[in-house]
């Protein structure tokens, strides 16, 4: 539910303030897994609530301030009964849950010089509360049940200045740096994010663009934490402490030739890459799942957009990637891995206009086995179709779609590395059937509406 009201002092200048509600009441699941080592049976029930108050001023002189609270609360119940074939049972009760108070304000300021130039700075503050526990309870049979109880306070402040001038030879450029002071708990850090593009433009048949960024993202709360959670008798999921953030950094040139055609190569590196692997335990007939800071994940590519269109009826758009992967982390339990696999992928993309008022369009994606840390995954492919109908002087519209036809978007891995044997073969209903109906009254248009990020919430 969102509830928002805005008021214009003028054309140019504006205050906002907007509610923004998320209730889960009720969740129910259950999991059961039949298998010649054991049999289980989850049930689970959990409800989450989130609230959102922001407020948002826009002035005519190039300031953009605001702030913003989010409040976020979940709680959990877990019951899991498990035997194994030697006659042993595990058993259990867990209640568990997630408070999180997270507070962000911010200004920015844009002017527009003289002879092109543009200069930019803000500055912004973030401070997150983040309580996290679990309990478990009628305890039955061999099995490592940690109760854990953490608080955390994470502040995050930023900085930045941007640059950037429009010439009148075709070249416009811009150069920004970010400053930043990250702490959680006891982790203090210092950094500093350069983004810089540069466009040639001496026609509109030839362009060149190049360009740097970085960009920094932090792990979920509760990733973060000394747990342990069961999938089932067999497969579990441990917390990592001291998770650290992952830190991208992208170099990009594209070559546009008509406007349409673009040609381009791009380098890519993130650093503490944080992901979530399978491994088996030596010790114990056990699947740990475990989210943990990698070396770094690497790719230099090669891609290439090339259109064409038949007439006024047919719009194609054939897209391919070629990229070299490399993945490599030297503290992963005891099998470190640097791995390196050649990755193609392919997308064409359609659209055929029947009548003024008729659209179909078809798409197709493929990719060749792939990488994932010790992972190896086979190649995939997908088919989505859709229609479109506008009618009623064109402010009705049907349409229909069907996402990945044949249920083939989920690519078989398996797990052939350091002594381990792990084969997961998917057999979820991916295909989705999507029905959307609209009518616009008069003029109106759906207004951009800034979500609310929960990405680093859940338990």
């Amino acid at each position: 539910m969102r509830v928002a009201g805005e008021y214009h002092f003028n054309e140019n200048s504006s205050i906002d303030l907007a509610y923004t509600g998320k209730y889960m009441p009720d969740i129910q699941e259950n999991a059961q897994t039949t298998g010649n080592f054991q049999t289980s049976d989850i049930d689970g029930r959990r409800e989450a609530h989130m609230h959102n108050i922001a407020l948002h001023l826009r002035s005519g002189f190039g300031l953009d301030a605001g702030g913003d609270y989010t409040h976020y609360t979940t709680d959990n119940r877990r019951w899991m009964r498990a035997e194994y074939a030697d006659g042993n049972r595990n058993r259990f009760t867990l209640a568990g849950g997630q408070r999180i108070d997270r507070y962000n304000v911010y200004a920015d300021q844009k002017h527009k010089l003289s002879q092109g130039w543009n200069l930019g700075y803000g500055v912004s503050y973030t401070q997150t509360h983040n309580h996290d526990f679990q309990t478990y309870t009628e305890v039955e049979g061999d099995i490592a049940t940690p109760s854990t109880d953490s608080k955390l306070k994470e502040q995050t402040a930023d900085f930045y200045v941007s640059l950037g001038k429009d010439c009148p030879s075709g070249i416009s450029w811009s150069v920004s740096g970010t400053g930043e002071y990250y702490s959680i708990g006891n982790y203090r850090k210092w950094a500093f994010y350069p983004q810089a593009s540069l466009t040639y433009m001496k026609t509109p048949e030839h362009i060149l663009q190049l360009s740097l960024s970085t960009q920094k993202t932090y792990p979920g709360y509760w990733e973060m934490q000394s747990s342990v959670s069961y999938i089932n008798g067999y497969s579990e999921i441990w917390g990592t402490p001291g998770l650290r953030p992952q830190t991208n950094y992208s170099v990009n040139a594209n070559y546009v030739v008509k406007q349409k055609y673009v040609f381009g190569a791009y380098f890519s590196r993130t650093q503490d890459q944080f992901m979530q692997t399978a491994y088996q335990s030596t010790e114990r007939l056990a699947m740990i799942y475990k989210m943990m800071n990698w070396n770094y994940t690497q790719y230099v590519g090669l891609m290439a957009t090339v259109p064409f269109r038949i007439g006024t009826w047919w719009d194609s758009r054939w897209v391919a990637v070629e990229q070299y992967a490399r993945h490599r982390c030297d503290d992963f339990f005891d099998l470190p891995f640097d791995r390196k696999k050649w990755i193609l992928q392919c997308q064409w993309d359609n659209t055929f206009k029947l009548n003024k008022n008729l659209t179909f369009e078809l798409r197709g994606f493929m990719q060749t086995p792939a990488i994932q840390g010790t992972y190896d995954l086979k190649m995939v492919g997908t088919v989505d179709a859709g229609v479109k109908w506008t009618f009623a002087g064109d402010k009705a519209t049907l349409s229909a779609r069907c996402s990945d036809i044949f249920n083939t978007s989920m690519p078989e891995c398996n797990l052939r590395y350091g002594g381990q044997d792990v084969r997961m073969e998917n057999s979820f209903y991916l295909r989705t059937l999507t029905l959307n109906f609209s009518f616009r009254f008069g003029g109106y248009k759906k207004k951009e509406i800034k979500e609310v990020d929960t990405s680093r919430f859940r338990h």
